[in-house]
C-alpha cells in the first residue's frame, strides 16, 4: 500500500474485508505472517500483505517484530 492519507471509507472498507475474509478472527487464534494469514483464510497472499500493513499501520492490528508476526489487538475495531 501507498504511503497516502486514509480517509473513513478506506479506513471502513479495510475494516469490512477483516471481517468478511475472518482476518481479525484467524489473528486472534494465534500471531502468524501475512503468507500464513492468507492461507488460513484462504485469500491472495499479495492482498493479505497490503491489509496487514494498512492495519498495523492504523493500529488495528499488532506486529510483533521480535517474532516477525502479526497480532491481534483486543481494540481492533469490528465491522457492524
Amino acid at each position: 500500500m501507498t504511503s497516502e492519507v486514509r480517509t473513513p471509507l478506506r479506513q471502513r472498507v479495510s475494516r469490512l474485508a477483516g471481517d468478511r475474509f475472518g482476518f481479525y478472527r484467524v489473528t486472534s487464534e494465534s500471531p502468524m505472517t501475512a503468507s500464513e494469514l492468507a492461507r488460513r483464510s484462504g485469500t491472495s497472499a499479495a492482498f493479505v500483505r497490503d491489509w496487514v500493513v494498512a492495519e498495523a499501520a492504523g493500529s488495528y492490528i499488532g506486529f510483533d517484530p521480535r517474532i516477525g508476526r502479526y497480532v491481534n489487538i483486543s481494540s481492533a475495531p469490528r465491522a457492524a
